[in-house]
């Protein structure tokens, strides 16, 4: 199996600078629809979909109502995203907008993908399963994102860890705002956040990507992974972050590494290790698993 060291990723996400376009990265398929989704039940939410709906020209959008502005639909949902069940056939990819909760109270911009690596599921979804990803979305955002946050000291923009529900067949994905309350509550990053979702969502069909990956991360914020994506276009599917991949009591989830790769809608080229945050041992059982089910692996 063959091994790719990654080197000179730059520490300081602030002077991360997105990578060219050019004649390595492949084009993307791009989706026919994608579905905006914002809850009532989550004031961050519903203050970045004002926004949304302002700038389509929505004025009072009737919440489970259905709207469609170019090739995006956009809908309000008076529930808790985490538990979404409702069907949107015309969609392929949805996109749920939420409030970010950090213990740090460190203000950040993320996005996931969602499933529960875990034996519970205390926020939707079910224990052990993971939801169909949206890697290309999931980049598109990080990319304009991490532009229009350029030079900010206070808040990352970053991958988290696959986490939480709802388990969905369909691409999914969460892009959220918070961390503390100054960040949750600030119009002007409202007003930002919608601008890139907008923009993110509908460059995604044409977003051009190097590959597309699963990821084996260190903790909840693979900040590596998030400056892989942003200087070389790696586009991170599923991660599985360290605490999930060994337990405390000695188990393993390596086993959902085939499932991380079957829930990805694109062919996954390889997985991405932190490489530091495991021991030998560790490392060798998380080689073991990707050659189980075919895929090479690069460390940073």
């Amino acid at each position: 199996m063959n091994t790719i060291i990654i080197n000179n990723l730059l520490i300081d996400n602030k002077s991360v600078e997105p990578a060219p376009p050019g004649p390595n990265l492949k084009p993307s398929n791009g989706h026919s629809m994608i579905c905006i989704i914002g809850s009532t039940y989550d004031k961050v939410s519903s203050g970045i979909m004002q926004h949304i709906f302002e700038s389509i020209s929505i004025k009072n959008p009737e919440v489970g109502k259905q709207y469609t502005s170019g090739s995006l639909m956009i809908y309000m949902h008076d529930g808790p995203l985490t538990e979404f069940s409702l069907e949107i056939p015309e969609a392929d990819v949805l996109c749920f907008v939420s409030k970010h909760s950090s213990a740090a109270q460190k203000g950040a911009i993320t996005t996931h993908a969602t499933g529960n690596w875990g034996s519970d599921a205390l926020l939707g979804g079910k224990p052990r399963s993971l939801s169909m990803s949206a890697p290309l979305e999931m980049l598109a955002f990080l990319l304009t994102s991490s532009r229009a946050q350029r030079g900010s000291s206070e808040i990352d923009v970053t991958y988290e860890a696959t986490h939480h529900g709802p388990l969905l067949s369909k691409s999914a994905l969460f892009v959220e705002l918070g961390g503390n309350n100054d960040v949750a509550s600030s119009d002007h990053l409202h007003i930002q956040m919608a601008e890139a979702i907008l923009e993110s969502m509908d460059e995604a069909r044409s977003q051009e990507y190097k590959k597309v990956v699963i990821g084996i991360s260190g903790t909840h914020y693979p900040s590596k992974f998030s400056k892989l994506a942003v200087e070389k276009n790696y586009a991170f599917s599923h991660i599985l972050p360290k605490h999930h991949a060994f337990d405390e009591i000695g188990g393993e989830n390596l086993s959902l590494l085939r499932q991380a790769a079957e829930k990805t809608p694109i062919k996954v080229d390889s997985a991405v290790i932190e490489w530091k945050s495991f021991n030998s041992v560790s490392r060798e059982k998380i080689i073991k698993a990707l050659g189980e089910i075919g895929l090479d692996y690069e460390r940073v």
